[in-house]
């Protein structure tokens, strides 16, 4: 009988954990007409990252993932995940920091590190998923990893195995 009681205990106090919001870091979501936009900066100092970017180049890469939150014995259903690397190098040429974006090509041009680190590690309305795919007064999860790589982003879905990241954050939201 105690070990029922543990149990259901346990169960509660487990149901009560996954209903609380997580705490995010920063991120901000704004449902746009059409989109879902979210705004992060970067969850620590600069430090790091102006030392790699001075020693050749430094990328980050952003993983965001949104799943659907179901009941508790029903598995969760991934919605989508998309994939942003943004490497920053110097430009010997111009003078200055460029930074590409890929998979999007978007490539900028900023004159001072700080710029460029600002540019690189804070994502501002960023367009993450269509508002089609999501339902009105559903309870989703939204998954953000940042992995920081010397140099440039190893491609190829087989980097996940060997390369933890940096920094990994939750938010749970209600579609409005």
């Amino acid at each position: 009988m105690r070990v029922l009681s543990l149990l259901a205990v346990m169960l509660l106090a487990w149901q009560g954990v996954q209903a609380q919001p997580s705490g995010a870091a920063g991120i901000a979501l704004r449902f746009d007409r059409e989109v879902l936009r979210v705004s992060m900066p970067w969850p620590g100092t600069l430090h790091r990252l102006a030392d790699l970017a001075r020693a050749g180049g430094v990328a980050l890469r952003w993983r965001i993932a949104i799943e659907r939150l179901r009941p508790w014995w029903m598995p969760d259903t991934e919605i989508g995940e998309i994939e942003i690397t943004r490497t920053l190098m110097p430009d010997l040429l111009a003078g200055g920091w460029r930074i590409v974006e890929s998979p999007s090509g978007v490539l900028w041009h900023e004159d001072t590190l700080r710029e460029a680190l600002m540019r690189l590690a804070n994502l501002v309305a960023f367009p993450v998923l269509d508002r089609a795919l999501l339902e009105s007064g559903v309870h989703y999860r939204m998954r953000v990893e940042i992995e920081v790589h010397a140099g440039e982003a190893p491609s190829g879905w087989w980097t996940r195995l060997w390369v933890s990241p940096a920094f990994t954050t939750t938010v749970e939201f209600r579609a409005p």
